[in-house]
């Protein structure tokens, strides 16, 4: 299924990593929420605890993400 539409788009690097990466980046952004986005991605620690640390490997800032965040500094 990830193949037929990898061919559809174009896009070269397409895969179920890429996707799930996605949806937490686009999540995250959603919501400013990093434990209602590790609830909905399913990280837990052994305890239960949503897994913080494990949703912020899918939750790197792209290129934009920081470009806009120097955007918000007041430089005057």
């Amino acid at each position: 299924m990830i193949e037929k539409y990898r061919k559809f788009t174009g896009i070269k690097h397409l895969n179920c990593h890429s996707l799930r990466h996605t949806f937490g980046h686009d999540l995250l952004e959603a919501t400013k929420d990093l434990q209602k986005v590790a609830n909905l991605m399913g990280h837990y620690k052994e305890n239960g605890d949503p897994n913080i640390a494990m949703t912020m490997i899918y939750t790197t800032p792209s290129k934009e993400d920081l470009e806009d965040a120097v955007e918000l500094i007041s430089w005057t």
